[in-house]
């Protein structure tokens, strides 16, 4: 078995959620060794190629090529000195290479180890031009990786620390220029009401979609269904705003073009409708997941006090519970929902819809994807940042 490092991104529940999920649907047998609130290390006996590409909350993945059970930075030093195979650390590297460290704990320990490594590959016969971080940093971001080429050419070294220490190698990175690409040079835009592509891609992993049928049944300008269909599912969407029908057809023509993918009988899959009739638009027990964002409630300047946020969710809850209804109806048993929902901080305390309550009355389990994996996190899932006004929930819900 190899171990692999994932840094996860700024919300460490939700990336988590999302690589245990992905590498649950694709079959590959796994088991979490160790994590903190920025990375999970697992042993596998290979990830695929491309996991990184295919994951919108991970920074980096890496191949741990030492671990420790120490924690002071001048014993591993030592350590890795003894057992290190630098020869093979090493090989494939030109003789003059760019190279960058990371360390996930401190600047310090970057210090120390960007030195210890440079002087490693002098020794090696390395040329080696060291990549300088600013003092308030001490790891590279995912962009530097890219334009460095420190993957495809040259190398990275990374170090985090959990129950153990770790140095990795890094093998892939997230690509920020290709989701901002989907974003924002696709031809219809609605900036104030769009899902970002990023989390697009991490409801559909939380869905463990792999093949066949994904609806959304909110699907506005398509930013799901995008996603979607770059894994080759058989996409369906619809909305009740013609206007957002005809953007999200739109769109898709243009990253049929631009991704060079089929995409068959788009205008005949978008169509206009309202998602508390799904069940007249699709047979029941046909669809294999439905990832989706509903109305979350009017934009907002500012956060609300109590009473706004309750009026808010209580307009919205007979939405959420009919359309989940018929959602359930249309997909088959086993198979997953992954939709967000409107919560609001008011002092600190959440006021949101229940969604607990809607899976039950709707024969659906409201899963928590890292319950049996031991990871302490925060359930239910969230993606935010603190400047957020509206808070979306994360719910994933397996239809019984």
């Amino acid at each position: 078995m190899t171990e692999f490092i994932f840094i996860c991104g700024q919300n460490f529940s939700v990336s988590a959620a999302e690589i245990v999920s992905c590498l649950e649907a694709g079959k590959i047998g796994f088991k979490v060794s160790d994590y903190s609130d920025e990375f999970i290390a697992v042993e596998s006996e290979e990830l695929p190629g491309n996991i990184t590409d295919n994951l919108g909350g991970t920074l980096k993945t890496a191949k741990v090529v030492f671990s420790s059970k120490n924690k002071n930075i001048k014993k591993i030093k030592k350590e890795i000195a003894e057992n290190m195979d630098f020869d093979r650390l090493f090989s494939g590297l030109p003789a003059r290479t760019v190279f960058g460290v990371s360390s996930y704990r401190s600047r310090k320990e970057y210090i120390i180890l960007s030195k210890f490594f440079r002087e490693k590959m002098k020794d090696a016969g390395i040329n080696a031009k060291y990549i300088h971080l600013p003092n308030d940093r001490s790891s590279l971001i995912h962009v530097e990786v890219i334009k460095k080429h420190l993957i495809d050419k040259y190398i990275e070294l990374l170090a985090c620390s959990g129950k153990q220490f770790y140095i990795g190698k890094t093998t892939g990175v997230h690509n920020p220029f290709e989701f901002q690409k989907r974003d924002m040079e696709r031809p219809v835009q609605r900036t104030m009401y769009s899902i970002p592509p990023r989390l697009s891609r991490i409801m559909i992993n939380l869905s463990m979609f792999k093949k066949g049928v994904l609806v959304d049944a909110f699907c506005g300008i398509g930013g799901i269904l995008q996603e979607a269909a770059l894994i080759s599912a058989d996409i369906y969407g619809i909305d009740n705003d013609r206007e957002c029908v005809e953007g999200c057809i739109k769109n898709l023509r243009w990253l049929s073009g631009e991704y060079h993918i089929e995409i068959k009988n788009i205008e005949n899959k978008i169509r206009a409708g309202d998602a508390r009739k799904l069940s007249s638009y699709f047979a029941e027990n046909s669809v294999d997941a439905i990832v989706s964002e509903p109305n979350l409630g009017p934009p907002l300047k500012e956060r609300p006090d109590y009473e706004t946020a309750k009026r808010i969710i209580e307009s919205l809850n007979p939405l959420y519970g009919k359309a989940v209804s018929e959602m359930v109806k249309i997909l088959k048993p086993k198979k997953r929902i992954v939709i967000t929902s409107p919560v609001f901080m008011v002092k600190e305390k959440p006021v949101g819809i229940d969604m607990n309550e809607i899976s039950g009355k709707n024969g659906c389990l409201l899963i928590d994807p890292l319950r049996e994996y031991g990871i302490s996190h925060k359930f239910p899932l969230m993606d935010y940042e603190e400047r957020h006004n509206t808070l979306r929930q994360i719910n994933v819900m397996e239809k019984l």
